[in-house]
């Protein structure tokens, strides 16, 4: 009889950690629709923007000045970018589930100078900003540009990376 009556306390207790574990992962918030905006300047050459998450292949989408790659959200999980411009490129979270999933939208904004973010497109906030240096010495300068322009990235807190691509297709080795 107590044998019975431990299964059956065993059974109760799987399926409340069951419940609370599904609870967790899929709450009443609905996954974000994601739009990556290239305001770079209109004489730049196409922005190549991809994205993905660590399981998910979203694609790839070649963007010039004014247009918008947009992608919704499948998984509660982290979903980052790459774009390549001319010789530059950059790598960002584009989706993090603690920073953006109570939000329906979510927008970043590419121009010269930094990537900006947005919920509502209204209000911007620049998530990392590309200053410019002094140094025009590219080989000796560990620094990056946007656009022709040196300059060195300020992490806020995002993962982001910026650099330069080689005339050959090569990344620079430092």
């Amino acid at each position: 009889m107590t044998s019975w009556i431990n299964f059956l306390l065993f059974l109760v207790l799987q399926l409340c950690f069951l419940s609370a574990a599904t609870t967790n992962e899929h709450d009443d918030h609905p996954l974000p629709t994601v739009h990556v905006i290239n305001a770079l300047p209109k004489s730049s050459k196409a922005m190549n923007v991809s994205c993905s998450s660590n399981t998910i292949d979203i694609g790839e989408q070649s963007l010039v000045n004014g247009e918008v790659y947009k992608w919704r959200v499948s998984q509660r999980k982290l979903h980052y970018c790459v774009a390549i411009w001319e010789r530059f490129f950059a790598s960002w979270h584009a989706f993090q589930p603690r920073r953006d999933g109570n939000h329906e939208t979510l927008f970043w904004m590419v121009e010269e100078d930094g990537f900006f973010i947005s919920w509502d497109k209204a209000k911007w906030i620049l998530m990392h900003l590309v200053q410019k240096e002094t140094r025009t010495d590219a080989a000796e300068s560990i620094s990056c540009g946007l656009s022709g322009r040196m300059g060195s990235i300020l992490a806020t807190g995002t993962a982001i990376g910026i650099g330069r691509i080689n005339g050959d297709g090569s990344f620079p080795v430092q």
